[in-house]
Formats: C-alpha cells, sequence, structure tokens
C-alpha cells in the first residue's frame, strides 16, 4: 500500500486490497443457493466487520503464522536501522528523513515517520508489533478512528502535525 501510494496511486484506492476483497465477494457468491433466482444482495450487511470475520476465521492458523512473519520482518529492519543509526547518528537524516504531512501520501508520512520514531527509542519489539505497525499506519491514514494500544497510540499522537490528524480519535 505504500508503495502503490508512493507511485501516486489515488490513496483510496491504494489502501485496498483488491484481491482480498474479490475473495470475500466469491464466497459469498457461492455460499447462496445456487439458481435460486435471487442475485447477492449487495447490502450494508455485506461489508459488516462481523461477516468479514466469520470468513476470515478459518484462516485463524495462517494469519497467526503471516502475523509472526511480520514480526520477523519488523524486527530484523528496525535491528538493522537501530544499529546503523547508533554507529552514524546522521544515518536516519540522510536516509530517512521527517516526512511531511502531505494529503495525497498520509500513508507514507505515517510510515516513514514511525519507522524514524521507531529506530530511536525500541530496542526490542513485542509480540504482535509487525502486525500492529501495519494496522496503525492503516487506521491513522485512512480513518477518523484507530483501536491501538498505549504504546501505538503515544506514537501515533507524535505525529499530529495537521488539523486532519487533530479529528483522529483513540
Amino acid at each position: 500500500m505504500v508503495k502503490r501510494e508512493a507511485n501516486g496511486e489515488d490513496p483510496q484506492s491504494a489502501c485496498t486490497d483488491e484481491t482480498f476483497v474479490k475473495r470475500y465477494l466469491v464466497s459469498q457468491m457461492r455460499s447462496s443457493t445456487p439458481a435460486c433466482g435471487k442475485a447477492l444482495e449487495l447490502c450494508d450487511s455485506l461489508f459488516h466487520l462481523g461477516a468479514i470475520l466469520d470468513w476470515v476465521g478459518p484462516q485463524r492458523e495462517s494469519i497467526s503464522k503471516s502475523s509472526v512473519e511480520w514480526d520477523e520482518m519488523l524486527s530484523n529492519m528496525m535491528s538493522a536501522a537501530r544499529k546503523k543509526w547508533k554507529r552514524d547518528p546522521t544515518w536516519l537524516d540522510k536516509t530517512f528523513p521527517c516526512k511531511l504531512f502531505d494529503a495525497t501520501r498520509q500513508a507514507n508520512f505515517v510510515y516513514y515517520n514511525l519507522l524514524r520514531m521507531m529506530t530511536i527509542e525500541t530496542k526490542v519489539l513485542k509480540k504482535g508489533d509487525g502486525m500492529d505497525f501495519c494496522h496503525t499506519v492503516i487506521a491513522c491514514a485512512f480513518s477518523g478512528f484507530a483501536a491501538l494500544d498505549t504504546q501505538w497510540k503515544r506514537r501515533t499522537r507524535l505525529l499530529v502535525s495537521t488539523p486532519r490528524w487533530n479529528w483522529t480519535r483513540w
């Protein structure tokens, strides 16, 4: 999503996983009675969180595995960045300068500034921080509400620098 946004894709479509949406809709169409003469009703309840969670529920093991992979990837990235920054305090500013807020690249603003912040302050990541990082980036970039734990709430509050961010609720 961050790459798509950086490449100039519309922010609203950059945060949409078309493959996920297509697979979900196909599963909903398959679960309707074939040849009953009814089309799949595209109503609000089709996209309620409960219906989507029911669909992803059987994939719990795969999601847990992905969470571990995200943790490892973020931990490796943070460890490498922290070592470089410790060796050369100017490295961070040269490699990851602070991003200014840009309404067309909100995810990039959150992503890069959180990475900078975590490079400086985070010595050890906790289990689940990889997924929490992703959720924080998406929630803060594209919604007015974010359910975050204390450490992520504190970090995102440090990012507040524009009027758009003043209405984000935690």
